[in-house]
Order: C-alpha cells, then sequence, then structure tokens
C-alpha cells in the first residue's frame, strides 16, 4: 500500500463536506483543492494508471493515462500541490506485484516530485530521476531533499538553478544522466510523470521545451523496449499542454519527429550535471565512464569540480493558504507565447532530417578512432569497445532519434583516452553541433 489508510479515509470524509469544512480541510494540506468529487476522481486516476500497466505490460505498446488529478506531490500520508494519491508510485507498485522487478520513474514535471521520492523511499527496486527547476531551494516546494545531495539513495535530482532551459538542456540531461542510469539501472518496465509545465509558454516553469523535444524524449525511452507508461502531472498553459501531448501521442505511435535545432547549452547546467556524475558515479557505473571521458578532455585544463550545494529556500506552515496562491497569466503575455508556439509547430514539416551515423569497427583500441563526414552522414570508425559508449555521446548528439542502446560497464584506459581524443577532433569539423559532453 501506497498510502496509510488514515489518509485515504480522510480524503473519502470529503464526499459530504460543506464549502466551509472544504475549505477548512484544504489548509491542513499544502497547495490541494477539494470537493465532493475529489475522492472519486482521484480514485479513478489511480485505477486508471493501474489499468494501464496492465495494458502497456500486455500489449508491448506504449501508454499514456491522462489523469486528474495530478500525483508526484502527494505524501504517503497527505496530499500536496494539487495531487491526492501518488498515481506513478501506486502504478509501479502494482507493476512490481505483477511481474516486474525493476521500475525507473522519470519526471520532468518542472516541480520537484518530492511526494514520488518519499513514497518509493524503502523500496530499492524503484529508481526515481527527477528533472526540476530548484533555484537553490527559492522555487516550489522549497525543500532541500530537492538537490542532488540527499538521503534518498534510490532518487536522482536533477535540479535547475535557472530558467529558460528547453530542448538541448534536456536532451543533455537525457544523453548524460537518464540513459546512463538505464543502462546500469536495467528497469524492465519505465514510468514517466509528464508534466507539461517545462514547456514554452508556461507560467510556473518558465521553461522553453517544445512539442518536438517532448516527442524526442519520449521516442528516446521507447528505444530501449521496455513498457512505458506515461502519466499526466502538471502543466498551466493550456496550448502546451495540448501540443505537448500530441507530439508525445505522435511518438508513441511512431510517426515521424520534428528535427530539434541544437542550442547552446545554458551554463547553469552544467555544475548540476557534474555534481550528479560525482555523487552517483559510484553507484552507476555509466555514469563514472562518462566522467572519466569528462575529465580526459580537460586534460591540462584547471578542474574546478565544486560540490557544494546551496540552498536558499523558505517554507511555509501551518495553516496553508487556500486562496491567492497563484496568479493568472496575463493575457498579452499567453497570446506572445501562442504565436511563438504556432510558428514553431508550422516550421515542423520545413525541417531538415537528422545526419545518419554510420560505425566501422577499428581492430582494437589501440588504433585511432577517425571520423568521416559526409553531407547526410558521417562515419566513425572506432573499436568495438567503444561503440555503445560512442553511440551514446556522440551519435546521440548528431542524431537523437537514434535507437538507445547498452554499453559495456568499464573500459580500458586506452579507450577512454581514444574516445576524448575523437571528441576533440570532432569540434573541429565545420557545421558539426557541439557534442552535450564538451560542454562539462
Amino acid at each position: 500500500m501506497v498510502h496509510t489508510r488514515n489518509y485515504i479515509q480522510s480524503i473519502k470524509s470529503t464526499i459530504n463536506m460543506t464549502v466551509e469544512e472544504l475549505e477548512e480541510f484544504s489548509s491542513r494540506y499544502e497547495d490541494i483543492y477539494v470537493n465532493c468529487h475529489t475522492f472519486k476522481a482521484a480514485m479513478l486516476a489511480a485505477g486508471c494508471a493501474i489499468e494501464l500497466v496492465d495494458a502497456v505490460t500486455r500489449t508491448g505498446n506504449p501508454g499514456f493515462a491522462a489523469v486528474r488529478p495530478p500525483g508526484h506531490h502527494a505524501f504517503p500520508d497527505q496530499g500536496c500541490g494539487f495531487c491526492i494519491f501518488n498515481n506513478v508510485v501506486i502504478a509501479a507498485k502494482h507493476a512490481l506485484k505483477n511481474g516486474h522487478s525493476r521500475v525507473l520513474i522519470v519526471d520532468w514535471d518542472i516541480h520537484a516530485g518530492q511526494g514520488t521520492q518519499e513514497c518509493i523511499a524503502d523500496d530499492e527496486r524503484i529508481c526515481l530521476i527527477s528533472i526540476h527547476r530548484y533555484q537553490d531551494g527559492q522555487f516550489w516546494p522549497n525543500l532541500q531533499h530537492s538537490a542532488v545531495k540527499t538521503q534518498f539513495k534510490n532518487t536522482i535530482n536533477v535540479p535547475l538553478n535557472d530558467i529558460g532551459m528547453g530542448d538541448s538542456e534536456y536532451l543533455a540531461i537525457f544523453q548524460l544522466i537518464v540513459h546512463p542510469v538505464i543502462n546500469d539501472f536495467k528497469p524492465d518496465i519505465m514510468f514517466v510523470s509528464c508534466g507539461f509545465d517545462a514547456a514554452l509558454g508556461d507560467p510556473e516553469g518558465e521553461m522553453r521545451l517544445t512539442p518536438a523535444g517532448y516527442a524526442t524524449l519520449t521516442h528516446q525511452l521507447m528505444t530501449w523496449r521496455v513498457p512505458l507508461v506515461m502519466i499526466l502531472e502538471g502543466g498551466y498553459f493550456m496550448d502546451s499542454i495540448a501540443a505537448g501531448f500530441e507530439w508525445v501521442a505522435k511518438a508513441m505511435l511512431g510517426d515521424e519527429i520534428p528535427r530539434i535545432d541544437p542550442e547552446a547549452v545554458n551554463s547553469a547546467l552544467v555544475p548540476v550535471i557534474n555534481r550528479v556524475l560525482n555523487v552517483f558515479g559510484k553507484t552507476y557505473p555509466s555514469l563514472a565512464i562518462i566522467q572519466s571521458v569528462k575529465r580526459k578532455l580537460r586534460t591540462g585544463e584547471p578542474t574546478e569540480e565544486d560540490d557544494t550545494e546551496q540552498y536558499k529556500g523558505t517554507r511555509i506552515s501551518l495553516p496553508f493558504p487556500t486562496r491567492g496562491v497563484y496568479e493568472a497569466q496575463d493575457k498579452p503575455t499567453a497570446l506572445r507565447f501562442s504565436e511563438e508556439l504556432r510558428k514553431i509547430i508550422s516550421s515542423y514539416s520545413e525541417r531538415k532530417s537528422y545526419k545518419a551515423v554510420h560505425y566501422v569497427s577499428q581492430p582494437t583500441a589501440a588504433t585511432p578512432f577517425t571520423y568521416e563526414p559526409h553531407k547526410d552522414h558521417i562515419t566513425l570508425a572506432i573499436s568495438d569497445e567503444a561503440k555503445g559508449i560512442v553511440h551514446l555521446l556522440i551519435g546521440k548528439s548528431l542524431n537523437p532519434l537514434l535507437p538507445s542502446a547498452a554499453f559495456q560497464l568499464s573500459l580500458s584506459a586506452q579507450v577512454i583516452s581514444s574516445i576524448a581524443q575523437l571528441i576533440k577532433n570532432l569540434s573541429n569539423v565545420a557545421d558539426m553541433p557541439p557534442l552535450y559532453i564538451s560542454y562539462l
């Protein structure tokens, strides 16, 4: 059971409450709204997530639970952040009871999945990766345990300390953190707490993920070829919610996904990724490999890997406010973002395809790794031992729609050096987008 019996019963008791009683009840929990229909709606949301697990497991096809209320802020004994029952953890626990053994949850809602973090704390069969706006604890839920270093061993937080991050930053996070963890943790089912509040135009997130960005992230998870369950979480800009869901659905159906034009990665992300590599490299060998490649790239340069984190957040306390907490987005701003989103989507039909990436086997790691650029593809000559990590760090930078592939959990120093040299050499190729690891 995810939630305590007392908490479930307390939510059920709201069915017969007056409006005044409902508001007083809501003030006991942080940022929730309840009415006489809440209990039934929350039960249906959790039940829908459970049924989706069964359907995805049975068919092998990915699925999406478009449910309300959302769930990832709900704790075992209390609701929080518009969430009543923790749908994704309820579904994950159901999966574990019905044949699955290892569960990965990727939470890309803009707010930290602190409820999920608490609900899975005692279950090492579940791993959570939460990518969220943090700003040194000054963004809700303003918790220190939403930083990288926490006591929660099965949660990997990726706290974002600046606004305006978009497709390139999230692809970098997937390449340098999410895929390596998948490679090592080896889940047999994956869940996404799919909030759309990191999307362009969302007044809460103030990020810039595009519909094609969401579709690409979805596609990347699908290419691991394990069951994928996506459950709706937050989102506060209707145009982006609708477009984001549409393109996630297109990805799940196998439709063509538009090319994402690479942009420079926000410098505020770099220390966060480095901190994750430092903290979790001991647990996940693939993160340690990336750390080794990064250090080899930086040979001869000063290395500053500051492992400290600042916390500047403040928490509110009981009774929690029930009115006037969030302001509506003003109409001119909403219209401006709607028009920007419309232009982005209309450009999809005109975008070029990604370059293909071809691999040629080198006899040994001692043979220098080489590349040969062409108009529509690039050929990489590498050793078989290096192919998996090269595919991740180079191939998926050049073409993020390439299938995911497992890679070795240990590499020789010679291979690490050869990979780093190849990355350096590619940085001199005209029209070559920067590889994400080169930002570290």
